[in-house]
């Protein structure tokens, strides 16, 4: 059986005819459920059928209570007659819009986009009495006599102004006036001032017969053949660039050369006076073949070896009186012979002794004697054993050998005596050609550096006294020590030092690693970049300042990269490659703009 319910307000009062038990879909009362309505009664049972459908409500309205408080998310496309006064959030799509939107105040919409405005007219009263800062790039038709401030930028008047009265232009600065001025009448103009003629000339009509008395000091490009009579005396202290060729007579006072003259010839001056010569000297070439009867008695240094012909005065030799009694001493004074003195020698080899009241002649002893004296005159003599006071001659009077104790060396032979003596091998060599072999030197004083020593005792103070001191002198041993002739491999990297090499303006700048592999260097004007003397990879910066010329190179084999400037501040990687192979070298330039 049907499962009934007692329905006490009916959603809807249906008037049809209906028999007691005819079931009529009506309502949606419920999911899966039918309204069956009893005609007696008026009272209605849920049936579980199938699903009301609303696709069969075709008349009557669904009361408000019906609805839920939200709406499900359905379709609303059949809806009709809906009032936009109760939208009350979400948005309108575009596609709602007519495509001309009916006439309707817009007072309250918001956010509007001036963009999408396309046409008509924005009124004036929609504009702030002070517009925003914005561009008026976009603005046409705009009509200059509304300008009552600020000033029209030079940019916006044309190349040309158009042809206008500029009865009320002011302050128009002369500078600016180009062209000629129209043919008008200056008849009328007064108070002329002849200070403001800048070109032009004035007619001979406007001068008088008579020039008044007036200065001609400005009259320039006069020419001379109207000049009549002699030139008054009047001072040229401010005429310039003065011609010395025109100088025809009269003499230049003192005043007008320089303190020191500048140099040049000076092959035509006369009357020239030797008296003046202060400094200096004056070369050979000046001095005639023969010099002239002239004074020497200031010459100093004379040097005798040049004495080539002549004879030298007496009384140059020496001091006092050279008269022909006098001798010169060794001291160099002229003397007389001392009263009495002849000479009584009268054989070669005679000498001469002082005798016991005057000078006497000892005569030339016997072949084999000697001077001898008996302490108070001497006499030749033969040598007695006696005579030589142990000084005896070894070669003819002793034989046998001379015992060590007595100063002999004990042998008859130089092998001998050095075994006698215990000397070994070293005493046959020569000074400058001594070789020691084995043993060992003690105890004597460190040799100098001076004699090819040290100077020292250790190896420490050793090289100190050679310049080899560890640490100040040169490094200590380091495996990691880099050798220019031994290949070796990096295992950290390096920096470079920067070298400035100052600012280029002209001639030939060629960069040398020696000083540096990274330089940098101010383009100060038109010079030349020459290829480095070493095989190197060189990074130069050239920066350019305003007075900055054109850089040209000299003898690369290769040069590309960016273009150079002249501009100012403009800079540039210059990257230099040298290489020689032995037989040519190759260079390259790599040139990168850094703007």
């Amino acid at each position: 059986m049907p499962t009934n319910k007692k329905i006490t307000e009916l959603d809807e009062i249906i008037t049809a005819d209906l028999a007691d038990d005819d079931v009529l879909p009506v309502v949606d009362v419920s999911a899966g459920t039918t309204l069956k309505v009893r005609k007696s009664t008026l009272t209605a049972s849920i049936v579980a059928t199938a699903d009301l459908n609303a696709d069969n409500l075709t008349s009557g309205t669904v009361p408000d209570a019906r609805f839920p408080a939200t709406l499900p998310a359905a379709s609303g496309v059949n809806l009709t007659a809906l009032n936009a006064t109760n939208l009350g959030s979400g948005t309108v799509p575009d596609a709602r819009f007519p495509a001309t939107l009916p006439a309707a105040s817009g007072a309250n919409l918001t956010a509007l986009n001036a963009t999408n405005l396309a046409s008509g007219t924005v009124p004036d009263a929609r504009f702030p009495a002070t517009l925003p800062t914005a561009s008026g790039a976009n603005l046409t038709a705009l009509n200059a006599n509304n300008l009552s401030s600020g000033t029209v930028p030079d940019a916006r008047f044309p190349a040309t102004l158009p042809a206008a009265s500029g009865a009320n232009l002011t302050s128009l600065p002369s500078a600016n006036l180009t062209g000629a001025l129209p043919a008008v009448s200056g008849a009328a103009l007064t108070a002329l001032n002849a200070d403001n003629l800048g070109s032009g000339t004035v007619p001979d009509a406007r001068f008088p017969a008579t020039l008044p008395a007036a200065s001609g000091a400005n009259l320039t490009s006069l020419p001379s053949a109207n000049l009549t009579g002699a030139l008054p005396a009047v001072s040229g202290a401010a005429v310039t660039a003065l011609n010395a060729d025109n100088l025809g007579s009269g003499t230049v006072p003192d005043a007008r050369f320089p303190a020191t003259l500048p140099a040049s010839s000076g092959v035509n001056l006369t009357a020239l006076n030797a008296t003046n010569l202060g400094s200096g000297t004056v070369p050979d070439a000046r001095f005639p073949a023969t010099l002239p009867a002239a004074s020497g008695v200031n010459l100093t240094a004379l040097n005798g070896t040049n004495i080539g012909s002549g004879t030298v005065a007496v009384a140059r030799l020496g001091s006092g009186s050279p008269g022909s009694g006098n001798f010169l001493r060794g001291d160099g004074t002229w003397s007389s012979v001392p009263g009495g003195f002849s000479d009584p020698m009268t054989t070669e080899g005679d000498i001469i002794i002082r005798g016991a009241s005057a000078p006497a002649r000892l005569a030339i002893g016997s072949n084999g004697t000697f001077l001898k004296s008996d302490g108070t005159d001497p006499e030749w003599a033969s040598i007695a054993i006696g005579d030589v006071s142990g000084n005896v001659d070894l070669t003819s009077k002793v034989t046998g050998t001379l015992p060590l104790a007595n100063g002999g060396t004990n042998a008859t032979d130089a092998a001998g005596a050095r075994t006698s003596l215990g000397l070994g091998t070293l005493a046959t060599q020569a000074s400058g050609a001594v070789s020691i072999t084995g043993g060992s030197v003690t105890g004597i004083t460190d040799i100098t550096v001076a004699d090819g020593g040290t100077g020292s005792s250790n190896a420490s103070d050793a090289r100190t006294a050679l310049g080899l001191a560890i640490g100040s002198n040169v490094a200590a041993f380091n495996a990691d020590t880099l050798f220019a002739d031994t290949a070796d491999e990096l295992t950290a990297g390096y920096s470079s030092a920067t070298e400035d090499s100052g600012t280029k303006s002209s001639g030939t700048f060629t960069p040398s690693p020696d000083t540096g592999n990274f330089q940098h260097f101010v383009n100060g004007g038109a010079h030349t970049l020459g290829v480095p003397a070493k095989n190197c990879t060189m990074v130069l910066l050239m920066k350019n300042n305003a007075s900055a010329g054109t850089l040209t190179t000299s003898s690369y084999t290769k040069v590309d990269g960016d273009d150079l400037t002249t501009t100012n501040g403009h800079e540039f990687f210059l990257y230099v490659t040298r290489y020689n192979d032995g037989s040519t070298t190759f260079s390259a330039l790599t040139v990168k703009a850094l703007q």
